[in-house]
C-alpha cells in the first residue's frame, strides 16, 4: 500500500509541474496538515477533503476555521486543475461542495467572496437559465453548488442541508469538498500555556481555533478515509471504520 501512495505523490507533482505553483506548502496556514490532501497551485493553497462528507455549512465553516473558503473556481484553468487533482490524483468521482451559491437572492449565484460569476461550468438542467417542470419544482430548495467529478466536474446545484424526495423521505445532503488558502499576513497567536505559534492568515479572516500546526505524516497503511483527531483536527494514520 505504501507504493500506492508514493505513485499518488508522484502523480501530485507531476500535475503540479504541468499545472505550475508560485508559493511552497510552507506558505500555507500552519494549522494545516501538510499530508497528500494538501495541494499549493499558483498563488493558493488547496485542501482537498475527500475523506469525509458533510452538509454545505460544516464545509464552508471548516475552510473558514483556517482562514479559508470553499474553492472559488473563476476560470476554466482552475476548473480543470481542481478536476483533475479530483478524478486523476484522489480518484474521487462523486459531488464535491464549491463555494458557490444562490442563499441571499434566489437564482443570483455568488462565490463565497461576494463576487458574481463571470465563468461557470454548469450542467445541463441546473444554473441561473435552466427550465424544466422538475427544476423549477426543486430550484427553490437548492441554493448550493457541487462540482460533480463523475460528470466532468460539472457544476449542480443541491439542497445546502437535506434532500426532501416525495415530500416525505428527507436525507442529508452530504459530500466531500476543496478549500482554498490565500497567504497572506502573519498573526501571532497563543498555542499553549508557555509558547506562541505563527499562523498564516488572509488580511480580515477569523483565525483559527486549531491553535497548534500538523507534523508532516508519515504512515505505512492505505486507507480510503483517514481519522482526524478531534483535538488538533489533524490527519492521522488510522482509517476510519
Amino acid at each position: 500500500m505504501a507504493v500506492v501512495d508514493a505513485l499518488l505523490v508522484v502523480l501530485a507533482t507531476s500535475l503540479l509541474v504541468q499545472y505550475g505553483a508560485s508559493i511552497t506548502l510552507d506558505d500555507c496556514p500552519a494549522a494545516l496538515a501538510r499530508d497528500r490532501y494538501l495541494q499549493v497551485h499558483g498563488d493558493l493553497c488547496y485542501e482537498f477533503v475527500v475523506y469525509r462528507q458533510v452538509a454545505h455549512a460544516e464545509a464552508e465553516s471548516d475552510c473558514e476555521k483556517n482562514g479559508g473558503t470553499l474553492v472559488l473556481i473563476k476560470s476554466a484553468e482552475t476548473q480543470d486543475y481542481v478536476t483533475h487533482q479530483l478524478t486523476d490524483v484522489y480518484r474521487e468521482h462523486h459531488s464535491v461542495w464549491i463555494g458557490l451559491d444562490d442563499i441571499l437572492t434566489e437564482n443570483t449565484y455568488l462565490w463565497e467572496d461576494g463576487t458574481p460569476v463571470t465563468y461557470s461550468h454548469w450542467a445541463s438542467g441546473n444554473g441561473p437559465d435552466a427550465s424544466g417542470l422538475l427544476h423549477n419544482l426543486q430550484h427553490d430548495r437548492k441554493d448550493c453548488v457541487a462540482l460533480d467529478a463523475r460528470d466532468g466536474g460539472k457544476w449542480k446545484e443541491f439542497s445546502c442541508e437535506s434532500t426532501n424526495f416525495l415530500v416525505i423521505l428527507s436525507t442529508n445532503e452530504r459530500h466531500s469538498y476543496v478549500c482554498q488558502y490565500l497567504p497572506g499576513a502573519q498573526v501571532t497567536v497563543a498555542a499553549t500555556e508557555s509558547t506562541l505559534l505563527t499562523h498564516t492568515l488572509p488580511a480580515g479572516t477569523t483565525m483559527s481555533s486549531i491553535t497548534h500546526p500538523c507534523p508532516p505524516m508519515s504512515c505505512n497503511i492505505h486507507c480510503s478515509v483517514y481519522k482526524k483527531d478531534p483535538v488538533t483536527g489533524c490527519v492521522v494514520c488510522e482509517c476510519e471504520a
